[in-house]
Formats: C-alpha cells, sequence, structure tokens
C-alpha cells in the first residue's frame, strides 16, 4: 500500500464532512508513468493506484471527489468523507 492510499485509507476514520487534498496538480498527466523511468515511474504508478482507490471509495459512496483549479493544469484534488 502507497502512502497516498494509506493516507485515504486513515481518512474514512474521520468524521462526515471531514476534507483531505490527496493531489495538486494534474491528475490525468501525472498518474502516467509508460515513457517515465526510476523514481518518476513509482510516483507516477502510487498516484494512478490511489485515484483508482479514490474513484472506488468514491463510487461505494464513502467519500464525495471534487477539484479546484488553481491555474493553468493545476488542480487541488479533494476527497470530503460522506455523510
Amino acid at each position: 500500500m502507497n502512502a497516498i492510499v494509506s493516507e485515504l485509507a486513515e481518512f474514512l476514520n474521520r468524521g462526515p464532512g471531514a476534507r483531505t487534498i490527496y493531489h495538486i496538480g494534474c491528475l490525468a498527466r501525472d498518474k502516467h508513468y509508460i515513457s517515465l523511468d526510476g523514481e518518476r515511474r513509482a510516483k507516477a504508478k502510487a498516484l494512478g493506484d490511489a485515484a483508482k482507490v479514490a474513484l472506488e471509495l468514491s463510487d461505494a459512496g464513502k467519500i464525495h471527489l471534487t477539484q479546484r483549479r488553481l491555474g493553468t493544469e493545476k488542480y487541488e484534488y479533494i476527497a470530503t468523507r460522506a455523510r
């Protein structure tokens, strides 16, 4: 389990309405690792795995996923604990 996935799992213990930012950047771009190597590849794969877990938690009704635009191709990805 990677650090972001661990943070999301721990986040589920918080009360309804609690929020956490699980990524800042452009998730659609940042999670792709095919052309990367070494440490950058591992980080991108971990981010992709975490994004998948976040989507599964959202589909299960445990969290709500939102994003806030910070600039060009830069977003804040937010998970909010469901009530």
